[in-house]
């Protein structure tokens, strides 16, 4: 019977844990070293009820053998039931240095960060382990939520804005499109910075020009900051993008309506009302736009051709007798030619009934 048994035979643990330590040292393989270590604890746990001795044994086992799983679990399980969750953290980073499995290394970074929230109550740890977290697994979604609250809790959504641009050029190109959709809406809310925010968004029209988020994003932002031109600008790109006549109607309406009352440009806005007549050649909106325009304006021989194409468009017989006396009076009032106007005016008497 070896010595350390007569010890533990009669009770004497201590006594018996120095002589095992003994042979520890004098034991040739590491294989060995960790089987008497492992012992070691054993009887710290069972016998003497010393977490903090087991605690010793499963660290010098990890010394050993820094990938044993059962050394690990089983200091992890000590640190937990003696609340000493700062050495539980280090514990785990220790773990994280020799892990290579990516889910494996996940779930180790998501215990730290529940551990230095919850337990420890550090929210600006769990925020740093959280950004750790998103980086290393691929911009992460669940690490993201993470990341997002604990930034909001600490104010740090400047370092976290930081994270996702490093991180942009490493993941996906849709990835990368969605983190930079997600840094518009930082920049703009939580950092109040738009030229930011306005950068992020155009960097996403330039990787996705279909993006129809980003455009709306973008277009709000250039509405609220009053670049009109910008706007105008993208209602154009969108006009080009898109393959729906109506759409296209809709946004050159939108374009004239800017061009027209912020812009005071009221060429630019004909112009876009033009393109609407070469879409839908009797748009009534667009021809009435037009003759109100190039009368405000004293277009005059513009706005007899409007108003001729407005009649043609028309099927309405007192709508066409209006717009025969509007060309007579374009002629007599505005160009002064009295034989046009005397001519206009007797094709109304002619088509009177």
């Amino acid at each position: 019977m070896r010595l350390e048994e007569i010890f533990e035979s009669t009770g004497a643990f201590g006594e018996t844990v120095r002589v095992m330590n003994l042979r520890a040292d004098e034991a040739k393989t590491r294989g060995e070293k960790c089987e008497i270590f492992f012992e070691i604890a054993k009887i710290y746990e069972e016998k003497i009820h010393r977490r903090t001795g087991a605690a010793n044994a499963y660290e010098k086992i990890l010394e050993l053998e820094p990938t044993s799983h059962k050394a690990y679990d089983a200091l992890a399980e000590v640190y937990e039931k003696n609340g000493d969750y700062r050495k539980l953290v280090e514990l785990i980073n220790r773990r994280l240095e020799v892990t290579e499995q990516a889910e494996s290394r996940r779930d180790l970074l998501f215990r730290i960060i529940d551990i230095q929230e919850r337990w420890l109550g550090v929210p600006e740890l769990a925020f740093t382990a959280a950004c750790r977290a998103f980086a290393e697994e691929g911009a992460d979604e669940e690490a993201q939520a993470l990341a997002e609250r604990l930034a909001d809790e600490t104010d740090n959504w400047e370092i976290l804005a930081e994270v996702y641009l490093e991180q942009i050029d490493q993941v996906s190109v849709s990835r990368g499109v969605e983190l930079r959709k997600r840094l518009d809406q930082i920049y703009a809310e939580q950092l109040e910075d738009p030229t930011e925010a306005e950068l992020q968004r155009e960097m996403v029209l330039s990787s996705r020009v279909d993006d129809e988020s980003a455009r709306d994003a973008l277009l709000a932002l250039y509405e609220a900051e009053g670049r009109h031109s910008e706007v105008v600008a993208q209602l154009q790109e969108r006009v080009d993008l898109s393959g729906d006549a109506e759409q296209k109607v809709a946004l050159f309406f939108r374009m004239a309506r800017l061009q027209e009352e912020k812009m005071e440009e009221p060429e630019r806005a004909s112009s876009s009302l033009k393109r609407i007549l070469d879409i839908e050649p009797k748009n009534l909106k667009a021809l009435d736009e037009l003759a109100r325009i190039f009368e405000s304006g004293e277009k005059w021989h513009p706005l007899l051709n409007i108003l001729e194409r407005r009649f043609e468009a028309t099927e309405d017989e007192e709508e066409q007798v209006e717009l025969r006396m509007r060309r007579a009076a374009v002629w007599d009032k505005g160009l002064g030619d009295v034989d046009q106007a005397i001519d206009a005016y007797h094709e109304v008497v002619d088509a009177s009934p």
